[in-house]
């Protein structure tokens, strides 16, 4: 019952509805009306109301605060650690900044999360500060139909420079925790090698960051994140080991108490402290909450119901910290201990280690497919058998010896067991790496909401009690659920026949993508920034979620990263057919022609010519540079300029050309520059959109594509007064997110992605 209610209070705290006071006093209501009148219920038939009642209280929820971007640069901030972050680099703090101002001309903030590297203080601690804020990165773009949306914002990330200073400190136990922290964190990396010395960090304080990133990507492949990640497996070791010993030494000292119950309660704050210790994860927390509930129900000789213990420990996360139940780590964990604690006894006797150890294997795998595949999309399969392998070996050396070594650290005999460790990391990582070797991975498209409902129920179908007929024929129906579903995601752009264009939001940089009517094809021109790589953070999630397996055409309008940077891991996702550019470049570009040359025709329009091609009722055309068209040397006038006609409206992509092309083009080929759609060149600058290209092509829409709080200033202010001297509509990415233009060839649309979030002017060139 226990299990259902709060079940219920967590389904409701991660649903988006805020409806304000009136769903928990209508549950007030509720509870007050059946402890009157319920008293006929059976005990087990109390779940239902108190279940609604309490789903209703988790419908009101607090306010959420508006993201807010932070201006970059140096600020003096005035703010509160609420967090620590350890990793192979140091340690970032995330901090709650009351009030930063800038350091010298600018704008300060208030009331906006940071990610600070370098700032180590307890927990708690409030702190004045001088940090340099990063540019935000994160990007809105237009989802795919029917694929679920994650908000995957982080902090803006910032950096310490000089000390802080201490203006309020945190709680005795926080510096307490802190510091023993510490003091674990130095005897590991004294006494271990850096590899050694990160797994063990990993294990012991819940510091996966500090793994060697070649280590921690094979055992990730090889499905044994988890062994990474403090969680029931680490806790049980610690409080199980702890309750053994306990129980042994009173039992030889004869004494009066009961070993059992004694053991129980003194095996209680150590259990709950090491969950504390090893970082405080909601898996680890989950974990501490539920054992040392256990623990209390043997210390009062009662039976501890492990559904029931389960519930009590969601309810008391959920009441303690409601925020952290949307994090992947708390659903994982808890839908791995659901399928854990429901699995039937094992039957055979002489193989019942092993038909134990394939049965946590098989069900955690099924029980936690929903989530991984919402949050994470792969499945590693080999984990299937990798567990069954690894985890016990984990399970008897690997963990219980860095947890050894731990504790050695702070006495300073870390020496005696650093070998024994070395070794046994050694063992475990190189295994890793063979199972991950196999490449047995399941990575569906991005995943839809009626696909999840049907994943989900089939993972309670295959672990549920039906029998294996009935089971297989459910699942059989779940699997037509999905299938029908993908095969309306893939069929119906075939029966679209709009002209759709996105410019994506991909911060300073540029990438759009043209989906042609009936999916006769698909353009992608630029790829983004390289620094984040905008084609494996941006471009690929997006093609994949609507489905899109092949560019037929690849526009690179120049050589500069913030264009192409992306173009070498979009090409290793998706195969790209052919490649326009104008010129041979250098840098990322030229690596990435390289790696195509082969599977690519790739196409110099200033030597091979401009060339037009037709997909259906759709003509590209480029435009220059071409053949005795004057080449400035210069990557930006000579970017490619391309036009896209459907109809009779038309999208132009000029790429970044500045006066100099512009001028050329008014000269040359002005009747073929008009078009309806303008991305603007040079992502607005100043020295582009001259009123000689504004007045040729006499755009009515104009696309900007460029980064928040951008550290050129784009888009400048004379463009975009250039815009609305002509009554042209004008969209930011950095305001709008994301921006679709979408025409049948006689009617167009457009739509965007975010609401206004402002937009700055000023600032000079530099590229």
């Amino acid at each position: 019952m226990l299990l259902a209610i709060a079940i219920a209070y967590v389904v409701a705290l991660l649903l988006p509805w805020d409806l304000g006071p009136w769903p928990a006093l209508f549950a007030l209501s509720l509870a007050l009306l059946f402890l009157g009148y319920g008293a006929g219920l059976r005990a087990r038939l109390w779940a239902v109301p108190l279940a609604l009642a309490v789903f209703l209280a988790g419908l009101e929820k607090p306010e959420e605060r508006i993201p807010v971007d932070p201006p970059p640069g140096l600020h003096r901030v005035d703010g509160v650690v609420r967090g620590l972050r350890h990793d192979a680099e140091g340690v970032r703090a995330d901090v709650e900044v009351r009030r930063a101002e800038a350091v010298g001309e600018g704008e300060g903030f208030a009331n906006v999360p940071l990610r600070v590297r370098g700032l180590d203080l307890p927990p708690g601690t409030r702190a004045l500060f001088v940090a340099r804020v990063s540019a935000p990165n994160h990007v809105v773009n237009p989802p795919a139909p029917g694929v679920i949306e994650l908000d995957r914002r982080l902090p803006t990330a910032a950096k310490l420079v000089g000390a802080p200073r201490v203006l309020e400190p945190a709680s005795a136990l926080s510096r307490a925790l802190h510091a023993l922290r510490g003091r674990i964190r130095e005897g590991l990396v004294s006494t271990l090698s850096p590899e050694a010395a990160g797994v063990a960090r990993a294990l012991v304080l819940g510091e996966g960051g500090a793994v060697d990133r070649e280590a921690h990507a094979a055992i990730r492949d090889a499905g044994l994140s988890h062994v990474l990640a403090v969680s029931g497996l680490h806790v049980g070791i610690v409080g199980g080991g702890l309750f053994a010993l306990v129980s042994a030494v009173l039992a030889r000292l004869g004494t009066f108490l009961d070993p059992a119950r004694a053991a129980a309660a003194l095996s209680i704050l150590p259990t709950v402290g090491f969950s504390f210790v090893a970082g405080g994860s909601p898996s680890a927390i989950r974990a501490g909450t539920m054992l040392a509930l256990a623990l209390f129900c043997r210390a009062m000789n009662r039976r501890p119901r492990p559904l029931a213990t389960l519930g009590g420990a969601m309810m008391i996360f959920a009441l303690t910290t409601p925020s952290e139940l949307g994090r992947p780590a708390f659903l994982l964990s808890v839908l791995a201990t659901l399928a854990i604690l429901t699995m039937p006894r094992a039957k055979s006797r002489a193989w019942k280690a092993l038909e134990v150890s394939w049965q946590l294997s098989y069900r955690t795998t099924i029980a936690t497919a929903p989530a991984i595949l919402l949050y994470f999309r792969t499945i590693p399969l080999s984990g299937l058998v990798s567990n069954l392998v690894l985890v016990p070996m984990a399970s008897v050396g690997l963990i219980p010896l860095a947890l050894l070594q731990g504790a050695l650290g702070l006495l300073g005999a870390g020496e005696l067991t650093a070998p024994l460790l070395e070794h046994a990391v050694a063992a475990f990582t190189l295994a890793a790496k063979a199972f991950a070797s196999l490449g047995l991975d399941l990575t569906p498209p991005p995943i839809t909401a009626a696909q999840l409902v049907a994943v989900s129920l089939g993972a309670v179908i295959a672990l549920g009690s039906l029998a294996w007929r009935k089971k297989l024929a459910v699942l059989a129906v779940l699997l037509l659920v999905w299938a029908g579903d993908e095969a309306r995601l893939r069929l119906l752009p075939r029966f679209d026949d709009h002209l759709r264009v996105t410019v994506l939001d991909v911060g300073q940089g540029s990438a759009a993508v043209v989906e042609l009517p009936r999916r006769a094809g698909v353009i992608v021109a630029d790829a983004g920034p390289d620094k984040p790589d905008a084609g494996a953070r941006v471009l690929v999630p997006f093609l994949e979620a609507r489905r899109i397996g092949a560019i037929d055409l690849f526009l690179a309008s120049h050589a500069h990263p913030d264009h192409v940077g992306g173009l070498g891991s979009l090409h290793e996702a998706i195969p790209i057919r052919e490649l326009w550019a104008p010129r041979e470049g250098e840098g990322s570009f030229a690596r990435a022609l390289a790696a195509m040359r082969g599977s690519t025709r790739v196409r110099f329009t200033s030597v091979d010519g401009c060339t037009a091609a037709r997909f259906g009722e759709v003509r590209v055309e480029a435009l220059a540079p071409c053949p005795g068209d004057p080449l400035y040397l210069h990557e930006n006038d000579d970017s490619l300029v391309v036009k896209i006609t459907h109809g009779v409206h038309a999208v132009l992509l000029p790429g970044d050309v500045e006066a100099r092309r512009e001028a050329m083009l008014r000269a040359t080929r002005a009747e073929a520059l008009r078009a309806t759609l303008l991305v603007a060149p040079h992502h607005g600058s100043r020295t582009s959109s001259t009123d000689a290209l504004l007045d040729a092509v006499a755009p009515e829409v104009v696309f900007v594509s460029a980064g928040r709080r951008s550290r050129f200033g784009h888009p400048h202010r004379e463009p975009m007064e250039r815009y609305r001297e002509r009554n042209a509509r004008t969209w930011v990415t950095s305001r709008h997110g994301g921006l679709v233009f979408v025409t049948d060839g006689a009617r167009y649309a457009v739509e965007a992605s975010a609401s206004d979030a402002g937009l700055e002017h000023g600032g000079e060139d530099r590229e």
